[in-house]
């Protein structure tokens, strides 16, 4: 009786500790899911989201890739990314992508049309814009929106809300080429195809940072610009700001001919389109920033 009691003992001790063993990894497993939900933000609804615009330095040109990266709330990616191509010579874009979350940072880099040069460019650049997709899914990256991508996060950081930091960087950067005094609206909204003082402004500075500049050059300055700004929003290179001067110089004898080159592009693309007065913003260092005829 005792051999058979501890043959029944030897039983139920091999069943038991399989489930235990079982019910404990089936715990951790369970925790695990919770826990990788709660950090990925996964509970987070998801939608559909389709963003379109353009990328304009002058316009990208046809199959420039662009790079659509999702945000969490701490700005970090989240690991979702959409990648499509540049439609057309405009600049055109749209890409699709099922979003938790309505931040998105979003990249191009590609050849464009150089409106100093009259030509299209000899290497790739990159610009970048930071959107949020709440109110809207258009979304312009140019050369503002890459001006004002760090110093906008490191205000963010400090506490201000998107739209603060937004407005208070293009103010800081509008200053760095003496335009103040001006407001241009949402970045993301600006379009060197289309009239208003902020669209001005935007072929202005764009065409500045240009000048005779290689892409490799461009690429550069807009590093040291960027970095430079980002804790104070103020550009203390001295380097940098000799270059500005210099491009302000270059491009104020040439406002004609880059129209020029401008409208000429698009009338080639079969486009007809109003290019923004900009002569006005060029040179606002060494006098007032007026909407002249130019």
């Amino acid at each position: 009786m005792f051999s058979t009691y501890v043959g029944s003992m030897k039983k139920l001790k091999f069943l038991f500790f399989p489930t235990i063993l079982a019910l404990t990894l089936g715990l951790m497993i369970s925790c695990s899911d919770k826990d990788e939900s709660s950090s990925s933000g996964t509970s987070a609804p998801v939608s559909l989201y389709a963003a379109s615009g353009t990328v304009q330095k002058g316009p990208f040109i046809q199959g420039s890739i662009i790079t659509m990266w999702e945000l969490d709330n701490n700005r970090v990616q989240t690991g979702r990314s959409f990648t499509g191509t540049i439609d057309d010579n405009t600049g055109s874009f749209n890409i699709k992508g099922v979003l938790s979350y309505k931040m998105v940072e979003i990249t191009a880099s590609g050849y464009y049309f150089n409106e100093v040069s009259g030509s299209i460019s000899n290497a790739p650049v990159t610009l970048q814009a930071l959107a949020d997709m709440t109110d809207s899914s258009s979304v312009n990256v140019n050369m503002m929106t890459t001006l004002e991508k760090k110093r906008v996060e490191y205000l963010i950081d400090s506490g201000l809300t998107f739209a603060e930091a937004k407005t208070q960087t293009q103010t800081e950067i509008m200053k760095i080429f003496g335009i103040e005094n001006f407001s241009v609206g949402n970045s993301e909204t600006l379009d060197i195809t289309k009239s208003g003082a902020g669209n001005g402004i935007l072929l202005a500075i764009s065409l500045i940072l240009q000048t005779d500049m290689t892409e490799a050059e461009l690429t550069e300055l807009l590093s040291i610009i960027n970095n430079d700004i980002r804790t104070d929003g103020t550009l203390e290179d001295t380097t940098a700001k000799a270059t500005l001067l210099t491009g302000m110089s270059y491009v104020g004898t040439n406002v004609a001919p880059i129209r020029n080159n401008i409208e000429s592009r698009y009338a080639d693309l079969g486009m007809s389109v109003t290019i923004p007065r900009f002569g006005g913003f060029i040179d606002c260092f060494r006098s007032a920033c007026v909407l002249l005829t130019n």
